[in-house]
């Protein structure tokens, strides 16, 4: 209960190419455990830009300003 783990990483892509919209370029995976996150829950519409407020808010950290993401914390 005391720790939360966040795991991600980059696309795999296809060929020698990123810049496509199929799956291959597009998503990321991303796992996170934790007890403010319900197992086996699926994030609907998540965004890159969540990762960084999600973890500040994990660490108790208010976001900048800038950020144009949202947290995804529970």
């Amino acid at each position: 209960d005391e720790y939360t783990v966040v795991i991600m990483s980059d696309h795999g892509g296809h060929d020698d190419w990123h810049g496509s919209n199929i799956p291959e370029d597009m998503v990321v995976p991303f796992f996170i455990y934790g007890k403010d996150f319900e197992g086996g829950a699926q994030f609907e519409s998540m965004s890159l830009l969540d990762i960084a407020p999600t973890i500040a808010d994990i660490m108790g950290i208010a976001p900048e300003e800038n950020w144009k993401g949202r947290s995804l914390k529970g």
